[in-house]
C-alpha cells in the first residue's frame, strides 16, 4: 500500500537528503531553491486563482537568512515575472542584509529583486517604522513567511521572533508559510511562538512536524509542493506515510460478483447501555456501511427493544440470549461503544480476548479500552482511543501525548503487542511492527458525539471483511488506515451537503463511498 502515500520525514533527514541531492545527484542548492520558489508560486496562483486573475496582487515577504528565505524571495520574483504583481505592489522585509561577497541563493535573489526595483527593508534599519509597516500591511493580499525553515533547533529569539509576532499581529492578508511555519521544529513545544499560517506551501517531502497535533493548526491548509527532488531520492529518507481516501482507495480491489453475507464477514458488536443506546446503533451502522456481510449487535435486554427498532439489516440480539456457535462464529469483534465499565462486563471482555488470542481481530473502543488497560494482547487487537482515553490507558497527561504522540504510540504498540488508531484532529495508526501511518483529520464536523463510534464500527466491519477475504494476509494496520480515511472522506462529503451532520448521515455517506470503491462503480475502476 505504500506506493500511493505521501512521504513524511524528520527535519534531520530532510537536511541529510539536501546534502545527498548535491553530493550524489548533482542538484545544487541554487537549482533546488529556484525550483522550489517557482513551484511555490505556481501552486499559490492555482490555489487562489480568483484573486490572481482579477488584478495585481499586493504581496509582502518576510525573509530570513537561510534557504527558506531564498525560496520566498524566488517566489516573489516569479510573481513579478508572471505579472501577478509589480514592484509597486510588493515589499520585502529581511532579517539581515547580505555581504558583498555573499554568494548564497538568498543573496542572489535579493540582488535581482533590488535591480527590479522592489522595496526592501531591513528589520533593524533606521528607515523602518514598525507600526507604520504593520498598518500598511493590513491592505496586502498575502504575507509570505520565509523567516525560518526546518533547521531550527531552539525556540525563536531576537529578530526572527519579532518578525513572527508582526506577521501574526497583522489582520487581513492571507498568511503563507514556505515549507513549515516559522517557529516549528521536530522538538518544538506546544507553547513556542510560531507563525499561524492560513496556508503552508509544504516542499516535498512533507515534514512530520506539520502533523504533530499541537502544531497542526498553525500550518493551516497544507499544499504539497512537488517535483523538486527525485522520488527515488526521497524514498531513501521516508519515516512515515500520510494517507487520504484518494490515495488509499487505489489499492482497493472490487468484491467478487459471487460474494454473499458469510463470505463478506460476520461482525459481533458488544455496545450500548441504558442512556447510550445511540452508540451501539451508530457503531453497528458503521460496520454495515463498510460492507460487512452480517452484523450482530449484542445489547442488554433493557435496551433491546429500542435498538431492535432501529436495527434494519443489523441483527440485534439480547446479550443474555444463548447463541448458536455453529452459525455465528465472528470474523471480527467490536467491544465498548457506550457499553459501561461495570464489573459484570469483565467476563464478556475476557471471552472476547480469548478470541483475540485465537487470531480473531478485536476492536476495543471507549469503555472497552478502559476495561482492557491491564490485559495481555496477542497482536490481533486494535484500540481506537481519543486523547482522554489514551491518557487513562497509559497514565500520561493529555498534553504530553498531543505534544508528540508518535514515540508514545510506537512504544505502546510494541510493548503491548496491539494496534492503535489514535483519534485527534490528526489520526495516527501504529502497528506492533513499528509502522506509523498518518491521516490528516482537520475537519471540525468530526468533533461530535458519535463520530468515534462510527469509526470503531468501520474498523470492525473492514476487519471482518478483510479477515474473511485475505485470511493469513490480513493486515490490521492497513485496515485501520482504510477506516480512518473512509471516515474523514465521509465527513467531508456529508458536511458539504448538510453542514453539521449526524453520525448516521455520515454512515450513509460512508456506505456510498465504500460501495463505489468495492463494488466497482467509482472513479478508480
Amino acid at each position: 500500500m505504500k506506493q500511493n502515500a505521501a512521504f513524511l520525514v524528520s527535519a534531520k533527514k530532510a537536511q541529510e537528503m539536501d546534502w545527498e541531492a548535491f553530493s550524489k545527484w548533482g542538484l545544487h542548492q541554487f537549482s533546488l531553491v529556484e525550483a522550489a520558489g517557482r513551484t511555490c508560486g505556481e501552486n499559490l496562483a492555482a490555489e487562489f486563482h480568483g484573486i490572481f486573475s482579477g488584478r495585481k496582487i499586493k504581496i509582502g515577504v518576510f525573509a530570513g537568512t537561510g534557504n527558506n528565505g531564498a525560496d520566498a524571495l524566488v517566489m516573489l520574483r516569479y510573481m513579478i515575472l508572471r505579472k501577478y504583481t509589480d514592484t509597486e505592489n510588493c515589499c520585502v522585509l529581511i532579517n539581515k542584509t547580505s555581504n558583498t561577497d555573499d554568494v548564497s541563493p538568498r543573496a542572489e535573489a535579493l540582488q535581482s529583486l533590488k535591480k527590479m526595483g522592489v522595496v526592501i527593508y531591513s528589520w533593524n534599519g533606521e528607515e523602518l517604522n514598525h507600526q507604520n509597516l504593520q498598518d500598511s500591511l493590513e491592505d496586502f493580499d498575502f504575507l509570505v513567511d520565509g523567516i525560518c525553515g526546518t533547521g531550527l533547533n531552539n525556540e525563536l529569539q531576537g529578530i526572527p521572533l519579532e518578525m513572527v509576532k508582526l506577521i501574526n499581529a497583522v489582520s487581513g492578508p492571507v498568511k503563507i508559510s514556505i515549507d513549515v511555519p516559522s517557529g516549528l521544529s521536530d522538538t518544538a513545544a506546544a507553547d513556542w511562538h510560531r507563525v499561524h499560517a492560513d496556508v503552508t506551501l509544504a516542499i516535498e517531502p512533507l515534514k512530520t512536524m506539520l502533523y504533530v497535533p499541537s502544531h497542526r493548526v498553525s500550518a493551516g491548509r497544507i499544499i504539497p509542493v512537488e517535483g523538486i527532488f527525485p522520488c527515488e531520492l526521497i524514498k531513501q529518507y521516508v519515516d512515515y506515510f500520510l494517507w487520504s481516501w484518494e490515495t488509499v482507495k487505489q489499492d482497493i480491489k472490487p468484491l467478487p460478483p459471487d460474494s454473499y453475507k458469510y463470505s463478506r464477514g460476520l461482525v459481533s458488536i458488544y455496545a450500548g447501555a441504558a442512556g447510550t443506546s445511540g452508540a451501539a446503533v451508530i457503531a453497528s451502522r458503521g460496520a454495515q456501511a463498510s460492507g460487512a456481510g452480517l452484523v450482530r449487535l449484542y445489547v442488554d435486554r433493557d435496551i433491546y427493544p429500542v435498538t431492535a427498532v432501529h436495527a434494519g439489516g443489523i441483527m440485534a440480539v439480547a446479550l443474555e440470549q444463548p447463541d448458536d456457535p455453529r452459525r455465528f462464529q465472528p470474523d471480527a469483534v467490536l467491544l465498548g461503544p457506550g457499553w459501561g465499565r461495570a464489573a459484570h462486563r469483565v467476563p464478556v471482555l475476557e471471552k472476547v480476548l480469548e478470541q483475540e488470542e485465537q487470531g480473531i481481530p478485536v476492536v476495543l473502543d471507549a469503555d472497552g479500552i478502559f476495561l482492557s488497560k491491564n490485559c495481555t494482547f496477542h497482536g490481533n487487537a486494535l484500540i481506537t482511543p481519543h486523547p482522554g482515553e489514551l491518557s487513562q490507558f497509559l497514565d500520561l497527561s493529555r498534553e504530553k501525548i498531543l505534544e508528540n504522540p508518535i514515540p508514545i504510540l510506537l512504544e505502546t504498540a510494541r510493548s503491548k503487542n496491539l494496534h492503535i488508531l489514535f483519534k485527534s484532529h490528526v489520526l495516527f495508526a501504529a502497528a506492533p511492527d513499528g509502522r506509523i501511518s498518518v491521516i490528516d483529520g482537520m475537519l471540525p464536523v468530526l468533533g461530535t458525539g458519535g463520530s468515534g463510534d462510527l469509526l470503531s464500527g468501520l474498523c470492525a466491519g473492514l476487519a471482518g471483511r478483510m479477515k474473511k477475504e485475505m485470511a493469513r494476509d490480513f493486515d490490521f494496520h492497513y485496515c485501520s488506515v482504510l477506516a480512518a480515511c473512509l471516515l474523514v472522506e465521509a465527513g467531508k462529503q456529508t458536511a458539504a451537503l448538510r453542514g453539521f451532520p449526524d453520525p448516521l448521515d455520515m454512515a450513509d455517506t460512508a456506505a456510498r463511498i465504500a460501495g463505489e470503491a468495492w463494488l466497482g462503480t467509482g472513479e478508480n475502476i
